[in-house]
């Protein structure tokens, strides 16, 4: 994640243009595809938090727990790099 927020193209991707995947939202999808969908919302929600200069401390608990439910060898506290997390999705 630490990566991708210092990557302008891809911080302008998450705050402009994935905010359209809410749509998707409503779609008959797997259970896995919307564990993931899950996983892409709160990093836009991390994303735009740390962006948005209101917050001293953003602590991605939630972008956390949803990749752990989809795939759990991210549980604990073990590096990872971003290679694995975008493997995962």
């Amino acid at each position: 994640g630490q990566v991708w927020n210092h990557c302008p193209p891809i911080v302008g991707m998450f705050l402009t243009v994935i905010p359209d995947l809410a749509r998707f939202k409503y779609s008959r999808i797997s259970p896995r595809m919307e564990l993931k969908f899950r996983l892409v919302e709160e990093f836009i929600i991390l994303i735009r938090k740390i962006w948005s200069g209101r917050f001293r401390v953003c602590a991605p608990k939630e972008l956390y727990r949803n990749a752990v439910a989809l795939n759990a060898s991210f549980r604990g506290f073990g590096q990872h790099d971003s290679q694995e997390f975008i493997r995962c999705l």
